[in-house]
């Protein structure tokens, strides 16, 4: 596959294909050492990658990586309000809950380097 040359590339195609294939309407990638994990952001302004360290030990990435397996929460709106979120959302790590709408958040592996 030649059109992944660089992270920024291995980010754009995650995000084209989870958009594609789920409807997506946001993604993340998250590089797993141990039981850490660091999100690879791609900026605009300085046009690099970054790794920022996630710090959040309870959140629902952090439980994806502690069982090594996938994890789908459904946030149900609330009568009123913003959706419902489980205890272990960590609004630092996970991604963002749209208010407006009843929402999925499907966090999963997509290799293993061991």
């Amino acid at each position: 596959m030649g059109f992944v040359r660089s992270p920024k590339d291995l980010l754009r195609v995650v995000q084209t294909v989870m958009m594609y294939l789920f409807n997506a309407e946001h993604t993340a990638l998250h590089i797993v050492t141990g039981n850490q994990t660091s999100q690879l952001i791609y900026s605009g302004i300085t046009k690099q990658v970054e790794k920022v360290p996630s710090t959040a030990k309870t959140s629902l990435v952090a439980h994806c990586v502690t069982l090594r397996s996938s994890l789908s929460v459904h946030f149900q709106k609330a009568p009123g309000g913003s959706p419902r979120k489980p205890n272990q959302y960590a609004a630092n790590v996970d991604l963002p809950i749209p208010s407006e709408h009843n929402t999925f958040l499907h966090t999963f592996p997509i290799m293993n380097a061991s």
